[in-house]
């Protein structure tokens, strides 16, 4: 339906005729990025010999020989496009792994058996759980840890090797969304969770389930829950070593499990990294070796000492393992890109090996142009690679980069990327693709997604999402000349920001309704708001008047176009909107099916060459008609999207959707969309002139008449009732006649009534 009131949007604007519009078929522009990307991995020993595993992003299961760094086996397991949780079996040798396949939508167990080389998929967890966490213990009992949207609903499950049994041992405990890492020691479960980092202990004889989160707090002096997720734990001799508040302050707990007692010191992040990943620990000379402060460090599990080996290790542990080899005591892990690092322990050396691995193509998250018109990508999940499209060539340069939210260029040849985790922002030189990191809207601030970034009038402005468990997003004015940042937090109460525009002094915002993961929604619908940059302040928030998105989880897509017009999106609407008087000044709901529609990732609007608005509209690209509000409806799905030249110099739509790992593009072929003029009527030839009638003659005189007999005089009638007919036979009808009456239905009736 579309609503519109009266305006001038441009005296001179054409009339556009929507039926001209075309389109290329999609053209997908090669895989942008590959690479070995582990998101864990782990180590076993298999009849005296050392093997690395892992899952490749993207399913590739991988085997190492380690000690010869050459791969011995892979398989490739469709849907599977990431793996954060694997466990090995020290006594039988065997791998186990879980992870959600996208191809099916099913929460798989797999199991790898070296002595057939053999991968198994063992079971299929509930729908509703995704895998995140995997332990084993020694009577062949597999558990996954899970993660539930629903909070209070995340599970341990169990798989028994022996039955081929699958059991659900329950939900975790409060607070628990995750159960994010998983160990087995002295036949106790150990598991922490998330978004808020409880630890568990669970006998694995009687069941019992004891919270040992509590006394964090009296040895340690913090607060644990105002900390995210216990990430990692692993066990070295009795110590339960745990990595919590990942991203935040990146904390290394350790617990004694046999005195049950918290030992009494912390790592942390300080203005160095905190404590790094980990699901597996070495031990030297009595001391743990872990990744902290960016680099492998040996830790005095008693006393919390640390000593830096100087090996540079900025993600943390994949998997660890230690061994004698040529009398040198060696440890070896695996680093995010597949490589192996191995560190000589005697001497503290350290050496990355050549990649036994096989690239896999990177998932794309985020598609931006820089002002040189190029197209520039980001990997995901968290990167770690990024990529510029060259539309002039229609080739890739690949560069390091993590999982970008928002991209958008600035001033000559700066491009800004707002990083997932901890809002980094960074900034790029596009001639060398060289890069500084600038600031980030995490440590102080709590944000954690930078999904809308605009630049005008040389500022960068930025809308974020909160951390994990947390609602209020921000916004940040960042001044590239005198590198001042402002930010103003939570500006609309329990709303996220991911709609910008300028205007005049004044920006113009929109929302989600959704803040961190782990909180559900405190508000029911999406809101606009006018903030006044020079005095700082909230002039007002508003809906705009459209019923249609009266509950619209985000407001999202906010442009203004050459006319000072303000457009945006919601749901399945598109719609303008006068910024002086905020009044919806027309809109149509393109997609009335979609009515609640929008959680992080925000709309784009862009104004094409050709006058049409281009978007993603109800997550396709919908072609738009700025006068009429009518669309084209492609049905392509487009998650993210921006316009820019081709090599032949035409415009086209470059984009990705879910799950790309292609660069697609649409190429705009049309040329004029301007309405034919009508063709003019040729002018009627004028009628020649009628000829003047002849004059008539004279009508001659008519004879007089000559004058009428007296009629005879007529017998008297006799009288009959009103309304019937005397039974006097058809000769009446003549005295009826003179009397001024007529026969109907049996009836007299006089003459000319009805």
């Amino acid at each position: 339906m579309l609503m519109s009131l009266p305006v001038n949007m441009n005296a001179e604007t054409k009339e556009i005729d929507m039926s001209k519009v075309d389109l290329s078929e999609k053209i997908d522009m090669g895989v942008a990025i590959e690479d070995s990307i582990l998101r864990t991995a782990i180590f076993n020993n298999y009849k005296g010999k050392t093997y690395g595993y892992g899952v490749i992003d993207n399913g590739l299961f991988s085997v190492v020989d380690v000690e010869k760094n050459e791969l011995i086996f892979t398989e490739d397991i469709d849907g599977m496009r990431m793996l954060w949780a694997m466990a090995a079996d020290p006594i039988s040798g065997s791998v186990y792994f879980a992870a959600r396949n996208v191809s099916n939508n099913e929460n798989q167990l797999w199991g790898y058996y070296p002595e057939h080389q053999e991968l198994v998929k063992l079971a299929v967890l509930p729908g509703n759980l995704d895998p995140w966490s995997v332990a084993t213990d020694s009577n062949g009992k597999v558990f996954v840890g899970t993660y539930s949207p629903a909070k209070n609903e995340s599970a341990v499950m169990q798989y028994d090797e022996s039955s081929k049994e699958l059991i659900n041992l329950g939900a975790v405990g409060r607070d628990s969304n995750y159960v994010r890492s998983m160990t087995v020691h002295n036949n106790k479960l150990y598991y922490g969770t998330g978004v808020v980092p409880h630890i568990y202990e669970r006998d694995l004889n009687t069941g019992e389930i004891k919270d040992i989160t509590a006394t964090i707090n009296d040895s340690l002096g913090i607060d644990y829950q105002t900390m995210n997720f216990a990430y990692d734990m692993a066990m070295v001799d009795d110590l339960l070593f745990v990595r919590i508040d990942k991203d935040k302050s990146d904390s290394l707990v350790v617990y004694d499990t046999v005195n049950e007692t918290w030992k009494p010191y912390r790592l942390h992040k300080t203005d160095k990294p905190g404590a790094g990943g980990f699901n597996q620990l070495v031990k030297h000379n009595g001391n743990v070796m872990i990744g902290h402060e960016g680099t492998l460090q040996s830790l005095n599990p008693e006393t919390g000492e640390t000593i830096d080996t100087g090996i540079e290790l900025t993600l943390g542990l994949r998997g660890a393992t230690s061994q004698v080899v040529d009398g040198q005591n060696m440890m070896y892990t695996f680093l995010r890109t597949g490589e192996i690092l191995e560190v000589n322990l005697d001497n503290m050396e350290g050496h990355v090996r050549d990649n036994a691995l096989k690239p896999k193509a990177l998932l794309l998250h985020n598609v931006g142009v820089g002002n040189d018109k190029n197209i520039y990508l980001s990997t995901y999940p968290g990167g770690p690679k990024g990529a510029r499209f060259n539309i002039d060539t229609e080739t890739y340069d690949v560069f390091n980069q993590g999982q970008a939210e928002g991209i958008v260029a600035g001033n000559n040849d700066d491009l800004y990327f707002g990083i997932y985790t901890g809002a980094h922002i960074d900034k790029m030189n596009t001639t060398d693709l060289s890069k500084v990191r600038l600031f980030n809207l995490g440590d102080k601030y709590d944000q954690d997604r930078p999904y809308i970034m605009k630049f005008y009038n040389d500022k960068l402005y930025i809308g974020t999402i909160p951390n994990y468990q947390r609602q209020g997003g921000s916004l940040a004015i960042y001044d590239p000349q005198t590198e001042d940042v402002k930010v103003y937090e939570k500006l609309i109460n329990n709303q996220s920001i991911v709609g910008l525009a300028y205007k005049d002094g004044k920006i113009y915002g929109s929302t989600t309704i959704h803040g961190g993961l782990g909180l559900d929604p405190t508000e029911s619908s999406a809101v606009m708001f006018v903030w006044d940059e020079k005095t700082e302040t909230l002039e007002k928030i508003f809906q705009p008047d459209i019923p249609n998105i009266k509950t619209a989880p985000m407001i999202s897509g906010l442009e203004f176009d050459n006319h000072g017009k303000l457009w945006g999106t919601a749901n399945g609407v598109i719609f303008r909107m006068n910024p002086e008087t905020l009044e919806v000044e027309a809109y149509e709901n393109v997609y009335p099916e979609i009515t609640s529609r929008g959680f992080w990732n925000p709309n784009k609007i862009r104004f094409g060459k050709d006058g049409l608005i281009y978007s993603n509209l109800g997550g396709y690209l919908t072609v738009t008609n700025p006068d009429t509000l009518k669309s084209v409806k492609t049905g392509q799905t487009v998650g993210f999207f921006e316009l820019s030249d081709t090599k032949e110099g035409n415009e086209a739509v470059y984009f990705i959707t879910d799950g790309s790992r292609e660069l697609s593009k649409i190429d705009i072929l049309h040329k004029d969309l301007t309405v034919d003029p009508v063709e003019p009527v040729d002018p009627v030839e004028p009628v020649d002139p009628v000829d003047p009638v002849d004059p008539v003659d004279p009508v001659d005189p008519i004879d007089p008449i000559d004058p009428i007999k007296p009629v005879d005089p007529v017998d008297p009638v006799k009288p009959v009732k009103p309304g019937v007919l005397p039974s006097t036979g058809m000769g009446n009808m003549a005295l009826y006649s003179s009397l001024g009456l007529v026969v109907v239905g049996g009836f007299l009736k006089k003459k000319g009534r009805k």
